[in-house]
């Protein structure tokens, strides 16, 4: 629209009305309104750029190519609902250590919680508010959708939004528009427990598909169920052990389980069980359960449990390889401690050999050794008390049956009494004699 004075035009998007205004006489309120209705605008956010026009043409030298007339409002975007995690998303690349440096081999895969620990918050939608252009055209604001958050029964989703754990277990978690949150007691890993997935702890049940590898910890309060290998990996159950495969062992990796182990073989490996344990066979292994059956050969190293040991073979008849094989031995309790109970003892061995400090009698009378015994408290002395009974009690149910043969360098021990074995023997059971205090040998009525 073209007056004698000014010129007024709509923006594209209909949101601002300017004017460009040369010299010449003023101009009343009433007149530009006019002049602005003419043009098509009918709506103003505010009449502050109104006035402030009609203030700038009482001047009549004021001259503009461009000013602001009318604005229109523009619509206000609301907010979409969202679940904010208070969890950090996916696999991360590490974990800070307290020292500063950074563990690699732990990338949080598994997200343990514990119950009524908080989870995260789920937001509801905030509405937006619509516009209006100067020529009155209406503006709506898009809806603001909710997320839809689908809980499992291991979580609670509180009124004020906050989903906390409804039980102890690991985060099962999926995003996207449906949001699906649980804690779960049971989890299956896919794959092999490596770099990719770092070490896997939780408490509840663990089931892998795949192998362990070196130097990786996998970690459950329950059972655990490994459908591969664990190669030189560290395994650590609340409740049973099942490997499919083999149980290969290194510097500082162990098995142990609360409950029943079954392996597929053992090789070099330090399994502990505190039920029954289970093999195909064993190689330069340690093995200590409550009880213990080998279908196959038990060559090298030590097998120890507390009730029985029953096994087809022990030792070898080619090499005469030293195989300790023991009954009556109580196991370390509890279970659960054990893995830091053995690693504390690897450490004091591994500082005994460095410092040169042996136990040689009365030679180190007064020296380190002997400071050792003496730094003993009451409770020290008092579980080495309870063992030593635990180990008389024992003593008088236990044995080691081998169904085959036993071959020369094979050690029984039932108790603290020691029998070597100089000769082939097949088919025996040996048994603690309380009356010659020595082991004797028996061949079961089958």
């Amino acid at each position: 629209m073209s007056d004698s004075r000014f010129t007024l035009r709509v923006s594209s998007d209909e949101m601002t009305a300017v004017a460009a205004v040369d010299p010449g006489p003023a101009y009343s309120l009433e007149d530009v309104q006019v002049a602005l209705r003419t043009a098509g605008v009918t709506f103003m956010a505010s009449d502050s750029p109104l006035k402030a026009f009609v203030a700038a043409l009482a001047d009549e030298t004021f001259e503009t190519p461009e000013i602001i007339v009318a604005e229109g409002r523009p619509l206000t975007l609301g907010m979409q609902g969202r679940f904010e995690p208070a969890f950090p998303m996916g696999i991360q690349p590490g974990v800070l250590n307290p020292d500063g440096t950074i563990d690699f081999l732990d990338r949080e895969l598994l997200k343990p919680l514990t119950k009524g620990e908080y989870i995260g918050k789920l937001y509801p939608p905030v509405a937006g508010s619509a516009g209006c252009t100067v020529t009155g055209r209406t503006l709506e604001a898009p809806a603001a959708r909710p997320v839809k958050l689908q809980p499992g029964p291991g979580v609670i989703v509180e009124d004020d939004g906050r989903v906390v754990a409804a039980q102890t277990g690991v985060l099962v978690y999926a995003a996207g528009q449906n949001v699906h949150i649980d804690v779960a007691q049971q989890h299956q890993h896919k794959g092999n427990v490596d770099l990719r997935s770092g070490n896997l702890r939780m408490d509840g049940s663990l089931r892998i598909q795949g192998n362990i590898q070196q130097q990786f910890v996998v970690y459950a309060t329950g059972n655990i169920d490994i459908k591969g290998d664990i190669e030189s990996g560290s395994v650590q159950s609340g409740g049973t052990l099942r490997v499919e495969g083999r149980v290969r062992g290194g510097q500082s990796a162990q098995v142990t389980a609360a409950s029943d182990v079954s392996v597929r073989h053992a090789e070099g490996a330090d399994i502990r069980s505190g039920g029954l344990l289970q093999a195909i066979s064993a190689v330069n292994s340690e093995l200590h359960a409550v009880d213990i059956q080998i279908a196959g050969t038990v060559r090298g190293g030590r097998t120890e449990a507390e009730h029985t040991i029953i096994l087809q073979e022990a030792g070898s008849r080619r090499a005469g390889t030293p195989t300790h094989i023991a009954a009556g031995i109580p196991l370390e309790r509890p279970l659960s401690d054990l893995n830091f109970a053995v690693k504390a003892s690897k450490l004091a061995r591994t500082g005994r050999q460095r410092s040169g400090l042996r136990d040689t009698g009365d030679r180190n009378k007064g020296g380190k050794a002997e400071r050792i015994r003496a730094s003993l408290g009451p409770e020290e002395l008092t579980r080495k008390s309870e063992f030593a009974a635990r180990r008389s009690e024992l003593l008088r149910r236990a044995y080691v049956q081998v169904l085959g043969a036993a071959h020369p360098g094979v050690t029984i021990q039932l108790g603290y009494h020691n029998l070597q074995i100089e000769e082939r023997t097949s088919g025996m059971r040996f048994l603690y004699d309380p009356e010659k205090k020595q082991i004797r040998k028996e061949r079961p009525i089958t």
